[in-house]
């Protein structure tokens, strides 16, 4: 399924509107073999000949995707219906006024359209409605579609005992006035499907939709698979619902071709013979889509799963080296850390994990009330200017130096009434370094910052005060195997006073890495989400991810909202 992810939606200024009632019409026929036709003279032949081929699987196909709307999706799972007799599995005919299924020789055409007249009638803006077909399909010279109910005759003389594909989407035709049906999906699973597909279609700048997900194209047939296996269409959609866990989402085509590939094979032992379309139906359709909702998302928790990926992903190197160099001396109230890596949100993961570690390994109870983000590349200025601008100073006076570092100092100052944890100033330094020249620009920069800090504090009325620390982190953007700062030299220019953390570039996330960080995540989170992650399946194109595409992909897999997660890890 693909994400939506938003709860709003705006065309011409007019919201697409929620808590939408979603309609399920389920139609499907195995038993085509019982019909009669009274009003076949006996002159004709035997009855057998007018009836088409029994199937094995279509009212079963679509007692399973039923089962997986009305258990997984916002369709009411309340509806009431009888079971239907001569199958070993439990069939439930639904006959409620928003879940009707008609199974075999309820499957009339007097049937359906009775049914597709009541839903034309009583559908407002505020519904959706989901029609599903499993049966068989005619095509007739490329012009138009039929679906065969249970009472169709299998000769063209009797042509008007079909049922046109058009039959069952065209009473909602003229939305913008009528307001009967926000979103229609017409799934059909039979040959011929894509003749649906036949006609023109007419776009307005609304929303509602009016599109086909079809297992067969225009001239193909489809596959009603062997018996008691399912055809591999619905096999394919059924999977992909059930395994679905973005809260709002969309049909997959491509995905959804994929897993039917991978059971037409399995099943069939033979490549496909017929393609997945999803199209627009030919009607006036609008700016929108029929959105699957899940009933209960069960979505981890943004500020939980976040806190996952700090301390259990891949930082191993980052966090040995902080241990390493934070014990060479040095004092902790003000703190350098560099960290080297192509991805600016990244150098920010990576500081929030050098935080945690800082809790964890030298019980320091960090709490950020206040940060500085200096990115001089993207104004072409040097560091003391950049922090001069973000903080109102003009640079043409001749102390803005002191008076960045005043400025500093009146945010790190310690209320001594209060008995609060230690509030460090984060100052964020991005560059992409691409000299030594500008390395040492940079540690220069921070050996000036700290002496300009120490002279405030030793000055009135800051004299005798207690400050909250300084934590400086150094992104290096260039990619390399060994960093451009070297901590000795770093210290040599700053001075032993300031304590020096230089950490390894941040490497690939590998299967063995995503995998630990599930299992410990699995033990800390308890999401339903997070619980079917299967991460064999993000690593099946690819031997290794990018850190940040790789939270993105599987946060947004789980539902997760992409905004607060950016919120939670990528900003200080």
């Amino acid at each position: 399924m693909r994400d939506i992810g938003l709860d709003t939606l705006t065309v011409n200024g007019a919201e697409k509107p929620k808590d939408l009632r979603n309609y399920l019409f389920v139609i499907a026929i195995d038993n085509y073999d019982e019909a009669e036709f009274p009003q076949i003279p006996l002159s004709e032949g035997p009855v057998e000949k007018f009836r088409f081929n029994k199937l094995d699987n279509a009212v079963s196909d679509a007692n399973a995707v039923t089962k997986v709307l009305l258990s997984k999706y916002k369709f009411n799972s309340q509806a009431t219906g009888k079971k239907l007799e001569g199958y070993n599995e439990e069939i439930i005919e639904y006959d409620s006024p928003d879940v009707k299924c008609l199974y075999n020789r309820n499957a009339t055409s007097v049937n359906i359209s009775k049914h597709i007249q009541f839903l034309s009638q009583t559908l407002t803006e505020k519904d959706n409605l989901l029609i599903y077909f499993a049966g068989h399909g005619v095509d007739k010279g490329g012009t138009t579609g039929f679906i065969i109910p249970f009472d169709g005759i299998k000769s063209d003389l009797y042509r008007n005992t079909w049922v046109r594909i058009g039959d069952l989407y065209e009473s909602f035709y003229d939305f913008i006035n009528r307001k009967n049906c926000l979103d229609l999906l017409l799934i059909l699973d039979c040959c011929f499907a894509g003749s649906g597909s036949l006609g023109f279609a007419l776009a307005k700048p609304y929303f509602f939709s009016r599109r086909a997900l079809v297992s067969s194209s225009l001239h193909q047939k489809a596959s009603d698979g062997a018996p008691g296996q399912g055809s591999p269409f619905a096999k394919a959609l059924c999977n992909l619902l059930q395994t679905n866990t973005y809260p709002k989402s969309a049909i997959d085509k491509k995905l959804l071709q994929e897993k039917f590939s991978r059971y037409y094979v399995e099943m069939l032992e033979e490549n496909p013979s017929q393609e997945i379309s999803y199209f627009t139906l030919p009607t006036e359709y609008g700016q929108g889509e029929f959105i699957f909702e899940l009933k209960d998302p069960d979505v981890p928790p943004v500020d939980q799963l976040s806190v996952s990926f700090i301390r259990h992903l891949n930082f191993i190197r980052q966090r040995d080296d902080l241990l390493r160099d934070y014990s060479q001396g040095g004092n902790d109230d003000f703190i350098i850390i560099t960290t080297m890596c192509s991805n600016f949100n990244i150098h920010k993961l990576q500081g929030k994990v050098f935080f945690e570690e800082l809790r964890y390994q030298q019980n320091i109870d960090l709490k950020f009330s206040h940060h500085i983000v200096l990115e001089p590349d993207k104004t072409s200025s040097g560091a003391w200017e950049a922090l001069a601008a973000s903080k109102g100073i003009i640079t043409t006076e001749s102390n803005f130096r002191q008076q960045c570092a005043i400025s500093i100092c009146g945010q790190i100052l310690r209320d001594e009434t209060q008995k609060n944890p230690d509030k460090p100033l984060i100052i964020y330094l991005g560059c992409n370094f691409q000299s030594a020249t500008q390395s040492e620009n940079i540690i220069q920069f921070c050996k000036e910052l700290y002496e300009e800090i120490n002279i405030v504090k030793q000055s009135a009325p800051y004299l005798n005060k207690s400050f909250d620390r300084i934590i400086l982190v150094i992104a290096e953007t260039r990619i390399a195997e060994t960093p451009f700062f070297k901590r000795d030299h770093f210290v040599n220019k700053v001075g032993n006073s300031v304590k020096v953390v230089i950490s390894a570039p941040v490497e690939p996330l590998f299967l063995g890495h995503a995998k630990r960080w599930l299992d410990l995540s699995k033990r800390e989170i308890q999401s339903k989400n997070l619980q079917s992650v299967d991460m064999n399946w993000y690593f099946q194109d690819a031997r290794n991810y990018e850190i940040e595409n790789f939270i993105v992909e599987v946060s947004t897999k789980m539902g997760v909202d992409k905004l607060k997660l950016e919120e939670q890890l990528w900003l200080f």
